[in-house]
């Protein structure tokens, strides 16, 4: 479970691509991306947890889940209309 230590999403920078869906997070001081939210789905940059000891980025469990196809019903950049 994921669980802040100090501030919250709030305190955080928020960017909006294309759909504006998906909160992409980023630190308003250095600029890091911290995370990011769509939905039911909160995506953390491992490098940004604190952990005693260390934690160890490759020893992490992945899933890969496909991000193209995860909101059907917005038109991909290869289907808008250009301007």
């Amino acid at each position: 479970m994921f669980e802040w230590t100090k501030g919250s999403w709030d305190e955080l920078t928020v960017y909006r691509f294309n759909s504006e869906r998906c909160l992409h997070h980023f630190c308003p001081k250095c600029g890091i991306s911290v995370g990011s939210l769509a939905g039911p789905i909160v995506a953390v940059n491992m490098r940004c947890i604190v952990d005693e000891p260390a934690l160890d980025i490759d020893e992490v469990k992945r899933r890969h889940y496909d991000g193209l196809n995860m909101f059907p019903n917005v038109k991909k950049a290869q289907d808008a209309p250009v301007s």
